[in-house]
């Protein structure tokens, strides 16, 4: 019998113990084989999007879960977002050199101590071993202290607190001219203890993997002290993995002045997903890890079965399926088939939503890749739903064996009702948001619910497009319109992803809106391959309330026939 209170719980990954990681990690589709290997890696993808959960689970801790075999490579994890990272006191030095020495050395001192507690999970790591003989050593090439305790790793764990807490009193005395202790660097200090730790017989040919969580929370000494790191060309003894929430807020410069480069220094994986379609790899990833769930609670289905589609919403789609096909084999009578099929693509779903009438009731979404496609490519954002539909359900039946459309319909449009309420509010959740900030980021993505219903309505080609580009943009948009897309960025309402330009061989950036967003508008979450267009002042125009135009010679307005009332309950 299953013990799990909710299979989709999504607490952070690294408040979840080492068991459920190692139940819950699907290292499929997400380039996580990168990650155990000897090369530095830098991995990028928005908050939730899986980053802390693939460098947690090639973690010694749950790696030594999944196995009782002890990993060739040895993943140290080390959080970056800690009280010992974010200290602040030497930046009130004169000297700016050594205010960076100090930065390093709280960074040191840090990667120190997670490789020493992470290597406690090891059983009788040194037998074998001349405990007092290695103490030495280790006293001897770090110059630490190490109390008489005879658990060497005990031991050695004590000496790093001692000698942290010492700087930190020496940082808080009333005059920061007192003498410092002298200060660590990767070089003077993990190097050497990686060296002397090899001299045991299990760590003899062990790979050291130093996994750097949430690196834009480092400033900027500490995360050029990385890159140099990086930039080591020996990667026998360890390798760097760093990950960060935007790679907008990394640089790849040293301390020195040179710079590491992708493909020659580090590769970089990019967990934000552009395509949510079941044949992506977003897509694949999450029916992978919603059937891992519903197995670990005892659910024999699929994901599909388990989150069915509303018959009546599944009807309808079938029924304009047919006749937007028969209308694509009336305008191309040879084909070829291919293009039949994209017809259908673009236009079956948005004729269904276009013969609604305007007063019915909001659709009746529903379905496994509905949830895919509202998740827009973040794990998180695709338990969240599912979390809440399944405690509805068990509180309305006890037990669980799949989610009613209705309950889905309900919980997905209270949750975009939440969203733009959060929306209004966002000067009360991001720093630097004013209340006149958030009025107008709230203007704005009313016009653009408005934009993209209006295109639904009456676009010939792109009607379901409901991600966008700028163009046409000048000094002064950017200054006024980049600090409002930062915010709406910040509070994870619009991602950007990059993808091939119109122009060949070129890539650009664009926006896509959270897709929880849209429900509640009566849009269409599935949204197209296809992207939007717009010039800066129009979105500067609809911050304070204006509509954004959409192009005329792409508009039709088609004047509904035969509309049919959609009704939602089964």
């Amino acid at each position: 019998m299953s013990t799990l209170n909710n299979p989709f719980e999504y607490e952070a990954a690294n408040n979840l113990p080492a068991s459920k990681i190692a139940t819950y990690f699907i290292d499929d589709f997400n380039y996580s084989r990168f990650i155990d290997s000897t090369r530095n890696v830098v991995i990028v993808g928005d908050r939730g999007s899986g980053k802390t959960m693939a460098l947690m689970y090639n973690s010694l801790a749950v790696q030594k879960h999944a196995s009782e075999e002890l990993p060739r490579r040895l993943g140290i994890y080390v959080p970056c977002k800690t009280v010992l990272m974010k200290k602040k006191e030497q930046e009130l030095l004169k000297d700016p050199d050594y205010a960076s020495i100090l930065s390093e050395n709280f960074l040191t001192m840090s990667v120190l101590y997670h490789l020493v507690d992470d290597l406690s999970v090891i059983a009788n790591l040194t037998e074998g071993c001349d405990v007092e003989q290695l103490k030495q050593e280790v006293a001897y090439s770090l110059g630490l202290e190490l109390p008489p305790t005879p658990e060497f790793l005990t031991a050695l764990k004590q000496a790093i607190q001692k000698e942290a807490r010492e700087v930190q009193l020496v940082l808080n005395a009333p005059s920061l001219e007192s003498d410092f202790p002298a200060t660590r660097s990767f070089g003077t200090s993990v190097l050497p203890l990686l060296d002397t730790l090899r001299c045991i017989p299990k760590l003899r040919n062990a790979h050291f993997m130093f996994m750097l969580d949430d690196v834009h929370d480092l400033n900027d000494d500490q995360l050029r002290v990385v890159n140099s790191w990086i930039a080591y060309r020996d990667h026998s003894l360890f390798s760097i993995k760093i990950a960060s929430a935007r790679a907008d807020q990394l640089h790849f410069k040293t301390p020195s002045g040179g710079s590491i480069l992708e493909g020659h220094d580090f590769i970089q994986i990019d967990l934000e997903q552009p395509y949510h379609n079941e044949e992506s790899n977003f897509g694949q990833l999450a029916s992978k890890l919603i059937t891992k769930r519903l197995k670990e609670a005892e659910i024999e289905c699929s994901p599909e079965e388990f989150f069915p589609v509303s018959p009546t919403l599944e009807k309808e789609l079938e029924e304009y399926r047919e006749i937007v096909r028969k209308r694509a084999q009336e305008m191309y009578p040879e084909g070829p088939a291919k293009k039949i099929n994209d017809y259908i693509y673009r236009f079956a779903r948005a004729e269904w939503f276009r013969q609604r009438a305007d007063h019915s009731n909001l659709p009746a979404y529903s379905g496994f890749q509905t949830l895919v496609y509202l998740s827009t490519g973040v794990i998180r954002n695709l338990l969240e739903p599912c979390y809440w539909m399944y405690d509805d359900a068990k509180s309305q039946s006890g037990s669980v064996s799949r989610i009613d459309p209705q309950i889905q319909r309900n919980r997905i449009i209270d949750r975009s009702k939440r969203i733009w309420e959060r929306l209004e509010q966002l000067d009360r959740f991001i720093e630097g948001c004013s209340r006149s900030d958030a009025k107008r980021i709230h203007n704005l993505f009313d016009q653009l619910a408005v934009l993209f219903r209006k295109r639904l309505d009456e676009h010939e080609s792109e009607p379901r497009a409901i991600s966008f580009t700028i163009s046409a943009m000048s000094e002064e948009d950017e200054s006024d319109l980049m600090p409002l897309l930062e915010i709406a960025r910040a509070a994870q309402l619009l991602y950007i992803r990059s993808g091939p330009a119109k122009e060949r061989g070129k890539r650009e950036s664009y926006y896509v809106p959270n897709r929880m967003l849209w429900p509640v508008r009566g849009l269409d979450p599935h949204g197209q391959h296809a992207r939007v267009s717009i010039q800066a002042e129009h979105l500067r125009n609809a911050t304070d309330g204006i509509a954004i135009p959409m192009d005329a010679k792409n508009s039709k307005k088609l004047k509904p026939k035969g509309q049919r009332e959609f009704f939602d309950d089964e």
